[in-house]
This record gives structure tokens, sequence and C-alpha cells, in this order.
């Protein structure tokens, strides 16, 4: 019965042969650890089969499925779309697919292992007339521009997006995690317009925030999606309202995306996903985009 239960996803359901696809799995699990995945929008991915996103690639095909609808849908042709906490490159390609060749992709991900599999993935996709631009940048977004230290977790191996960047300034006899390059949005991003800004992070998106400062107050981020794992408790909320945005969980059922007004727990599925929420200053044209049912992003070919 368990099992059955966890075949009632989204992922799943309107997506048949994703479900044959994950039976199969189940019965014969795959030999290879590296492995590609075909996503719905024609990117194909190198993956560890080993590691959190990798594994959720292989089984569902897809990772964070309404962050991905919601993205899906305020994106359009054209756009420019910012990435931070790119990892291996899901969510750059799902931006690149649907700006098309008109837009252009900013990703950023400061991990050198990670990034040299965001590198080869962003090179699989250069070859496709219908992707964006896409430009990738081994560092870390925050308040600062200068040296930052980046730390693993015990678990890194099972889930290589639980890196952090340790706060403040490490300082010439700081020893502990990588050295990574940081800098500001402001600095980097200077006068773009952006539709839509990502930001997984781990705990340091109020950082990267800061370091948006001007952008955020001249209104040049239209739309920005951030986790937020003690939800109604994050300073982030009010951060991003002070500013003039409208706050919205990023939820969803089997039928299709679910918003939430304010700063009140979205309905995911806390044993796989993270609460994310939707900062935006246009609130009836993206409460309009979302709130027709359906998966856009599972046919998005």
């Amino acid at each position: 019965m368990a099992a059955l239960t966890g075949l009632i996803k989204p992922c799943y359901v309107f997506a048949p042969l994703t479900m044959a696809r994950r039976i199969r799995m189940s019965l014969f699990e795959p030999k290879r650890t590296v492995t590609s995945v075909r996503l719905p929008w024609g990117a194909v991915l190198e993956v560890d089969a080993g590691e959190g996103i990798g594994r959720e690639l292989l089984h569902q095909n897809i990772f964070d499925i309404a962050v991905s609808e919601t993205a899906w849908r305020l994106l359009k042709p054209g756009d420019v779309a910012v990435d931070v906490g790119a990892n291996i490159g899901y969510m750059t390609s799902l931006f690149a697919a649907r700006v098309g060749a008109a837009g252009s992709v900013e990703a950023f991900e400061p991990h050198p292992r990670v990034f040299a599999r965001l590198e080869r993935n962003v090179q699989r996709l250069r070859p496709y007339g219908t992707f964006g631009s896409i430009r990738i940048h081994r560092v870390a977004l925050g308040g600062r521009d200068g040296a930052a230290q980046l730390l693993e977790p015990a678990s890194f191996g099972m889930n290589q997006g639980a890196s952090t960047v340790a706060p403040g300034d490490p300082g010439p006899s700081c020893s502990s995690g990588l050295e990574i390059a940081m800098a500001r949005f402001d600095s980097l991003l200077r006068e773009r317009e952006v539709a839509l800004l990502k930001v997984d992070v781990e705990g340091f998106e109020g950082e990267v925030l800061a370091g948006a400062r001007r952008a955020l107050a001249q209104g040049r981020i239209h739309n920005i999606i951030y986790e937020a794992h003690d939800c109604e408790r994050s300073g982030l909320h009010s951060l991003l309202s002070a500013q003039g945005y409208s706050v919205f969980g990023v939820g969803h059922d089997l039928l299709g995306p679910r918003l939430t007004t304010g700063a009140s727990a979205p309905r995911v599925d806390r044993g796989w996903e993270s609460p994310s929420y939707l900062a935006t200053r246009h609130p009836l044209a993206v409460q309009g985009a979302l709130r027709r049912r359906g998966w856009q992003v599972l046919r998005a070919c």
C-alpha cells in the first residue's frame, strides 16, 4: 500500500511513462551511479544516482514540482532569469528552455565539484538553438565582494546541495571549508532587469538579498522564488515586503500548483520537498498565471 501511495504524485499520474520507468527501476536498479536524464523540456542532464537531486530526477523526471511549475508559468520568451545555488543545472535548464533563444540565464554555483557537473550540463544545452544563452559563475552571491568559506556537511555525498557559505569574513587564518569567491548581485548584474530570481542557498538567502539591495529597491527584480525552512518565522518575508513585494507560499496538490497568501507554510510533501515562497512586484498577474489547474511543465516539449 505504501508503494502504491508513493506513485500517486503529479509526476506519475500526469506522466505515465515516468511511472512505468519508476516501477522498472524499483525492480532493476541502475548499475551506473553517474547517468543521464532527459527532462520534460528536452534538456539532458548528467546526474549522480546516489545523490539527492540525481536520485529524484531519475525516479520522478522532475524536482520540486511546484517551484518548477511556478517558474515555467512566470517566465516568457526573451526574459532574463537568475539561478542562485544552481547545483547541477536543473533549474538553469528549465529557465533556459522557457526564455528561449532571445532570453538569457545567469547561474551561480560556488562548489568546485558541483560546478564542474553544472558546466558539463550547460555544454550539453549549447548545441540546441531553442535554449536561452547561459552564463555560469563559480561564485557565491552574498552581501559583500571578496573571499568566503564554503562548508560541507557530513551528508554532502548524499546531498550535494547542502554545502553552506560560512557567515562573515573568513580572514587570513581561517582554514576550514573551501575557499570561494563571493560577490554582490548589485556588483555583477548592475542595471539588469530580471524577470525571475531563484535563491536556494541553504540558509544564506538573506545575505544574497542583502547584496541585491539596490536592485530590490529599484524594482528591477520582478519575481523571487526562495526557500524558507522556518516558514512563518523567516525574516525574508518582512524584508521583501518592506521593499514592496507581495509574498505567497508555493505549494501544490495533485491537480496543480497552489499559492497561499503571506508567510503561512505552503502545502508540500515535507518528506521530500522544502517550503518555498514567491515574492513578486506583480501579485495580480502572478495569481492569474497560477490560477489554472494542471501541470504545464510536465508537457513542456
